[in-house]
């Protein structure tokens, strides 16, 4: 298989009201929703593959998005200390 099922790629935005006039377009949020296989296969496939990527550096030093113990904070915290040192 190449590439997946189509019906795996579909995804369907749906507006949820926040507050204010109905009418008004701009007070909705979208939310994305999609296949449920699409989401379990993503999951198997991220435990698969996210062991080896740790072992082997394949991330590299400055990914912090979609890795454990590494996020926003980590990421504005080195870039802090590159403003502040260089």
């Amino acid at each position: 298989m190449e590439s997946w099922p189509e019906s795996w790629r579909e995804h369907w935005i749906i507006p949820i009201f926040k507050r204010g006039a109905v009418f008004n377009p701009e007070i909705y949020r979208g939310i994305h929703l999609k296949a449920q296989i699409s989401k379990v296969v993503e999951r198997i496939t991220k435990k698969i593959t996210e062991p080896y990527l740790e072992k082997s550096h394949g991330f590299g030093e400055n990914q912090f998005a979609y890795r454990k113990s590494r996020g926003a904070r980590d990421a504005l915290a080195l870039l802090t200390m590159e403003w502040l040192f260089s």
